[in-house]
């Protein structure tokens, strides 16, 4: 009687099988807890309450190893600094410097000093930190320094009398309104854009150098219509600051408005990094597609004066060719940049836009404005290489989250173990036992 086998699955296909379903599971799982983290869904670098502090220990990082690069110790790098700065009459960036002076100090001497004196300072916040840091700069550096910041009212000792200049009839109020004595800012930075960004850096108010619907309509015309010598069409016009302006007169909010009138003069002065110059580029041709602008302005401007008298038509040929969703993307990028003005000022947003180079860039941007303030524009200034890095966002723990990562240390664990086990059995297996041939032929049977 015949007895039949067993055949048992042998154990490296149990170990095999069993080691794939988990390094399949880990990396499925693991792409599910990355989407809950970094997924499209959650904003990129938000700028909570908990990223903000994270990145202020960073930059404060940075600036102590940025003043411990060189041969000189950190006191004397940190002078030297604000020196170049006050030489350069970059008074942002002078503040930024002296705001980073308890980082860059470190914890010598001077840094424990620095920061006692803090402690018993009778001013709040900044103006503790600028006027317990002048202290530490050499006597020439304080004396410019105070020089420059002081008005120049006070340095001549020029005293106005109030009475003097004005009737008894006229209001202080009425003065100070009067249309007469202040020129209309719009016209002022359609004229002169270089102008008007040199006076932000004093004045943190509203920035605009996009013109005027006049300018705007004068410039259409000579876009969109052919020259009558060679019939070719003009190409004396900049065709993304054209239509960056267009849409900014038209299309955006105020605050996206003075976004634009950042990223234009940036454009202008050179100072955007080519990669988000194209990506800005890319942007505003997707919002209003230029060959469809042309088209459309050259069927509206069909008298050779009506730009002049009528620029709504203007307007309507940016709304006609807009896209709406194309629009509220450049519209978002632009707010962003308003909000870096909104926390250093035009001149330092633009030193802080020639480190971007993409949309997650300009939100890193933002959260170390956020997070600096002038120091930010210090950090910009200085270490331009590692400056978005300082950025640092923070992960919302769920229980999804939670979950998915238990599952994945679960999976390494079984991964772990079944290799272990593998590893021992090649170690430990029973060696095959040597037999004589006399003893096989002593089983044979007999025919």
């Amino acid at each position: 009687m015949s007895r039949r086998r067993k055949h048992r699955l042998p154990f490296a296909a149990l170990t095999a099988l069993a080691f794939n379903a988990s390094l399949g599971l880990t990396a499925y799982v693991g792409a599910h807890a990355v989407n809950n983290a970094y997924g499209r869904d959650r904003p990129q670098y938000e700028a909570s309450s908990e990223a903000i502090s994270a990145t202020r220990r960073e930059i404060d990082k940075r600036f102590a190893r940025l003043s411990t690069q060189g041969d000189q110790g950190p006191r004397e790098t940190w002078s030297r600094f604000v020196r170049e700065e006050l030489d350069a009459g970059d008074m942002t960036t002078v503040r930024g410097l002296l705001l980073a002076a308890p980082a860059m100090l470190g914890n010598g001497l001077d840094g424990q000093a620095l920061r006692a004196r803090l402690e018993v300072s009778e001013d709040d916040g900044e103006e503790a930190i600028l006027n317990a840091a002048l202290v530490y700069l050499p006597e020439d550096v304080q004396m410019r320094y105070e020089d420059l910041n002081t008005p120049i009212s006070e340095r001549y000792a020029l005293a106005v009398p109030a009475d003097i200049g004005q009737p008894d009839d006229i209001q202080p109020e009425t003065a100070e309104a009067s249309p007469s004595v202040a020129p209309d800012p719009e016209y002022l930075t359609m004229e002169s854009p270089a102008a008007s960004l040199a006076g932000e850096a004093q004045d943190r108010g509203e920035f605009r150098v996009l013109g005027d619907m006049r300018d705007l309509a004068m410039q259409a015309a000579r876009w969109s219509r052919p020259a009558t010598a060679s019939s070719a069409l003009n190409d004396d016009v900049d065709e993304v600051s054209f239509i960056l302006s267009g849409i900014g007169l038209t299309l955006l909010d105020p605050q996206a408005q003075e976004g634009a009138s950042v990223v234009l003069s940036s454009r202008r002065a050179d100072r955007l990094n080519e990669r988000f110059e194209a990506y800005m580029e890319r942007r505003i041709f997707r919002a209003a597609p230029p060959e469809r602008l042309r088209n459309e302005l050259a069927g509206r401007l069909r008298d050779s004066f009506e730009f002049v008298s009528n620029s709504e038509v203007i307007g309507a040929a940016f709304r006609a060719v807009a896209d709406p969703g194309a629009l509220k993307g450049l519209n978002e990028d632009l707010r962003i940049i308003q909000d870096i003005v909104e926390q250093t000022s035009a001149m330092s947003a633009v030193t802080i836009l020639s480190s971007v180079r993409s949309s997650a860039d300009l939100h890193r941007a933002r959260l170390i404005a956020m997070a600096g303030g002038d120091r930010a524009v210090a950090l910009a200034r200085y270490d331009q290489t590692h400056f978005l890095e300082s950025a640092r966002t923070i992960i919302p723990w769920s229980n999804a989250l939670r979950l998915q990562l238990a599952g994945i240390a679960a999976s390494l664990c079984l991964m772990t173990v079944l290799a272990l086990n593998v590893l021992w059995r090649s170690f430990m297996r029973t060696r095959p036992v040597r037999r004589s041939a006399i003893y096989a032929l002593q089983e044979t049977p007999a025919l």
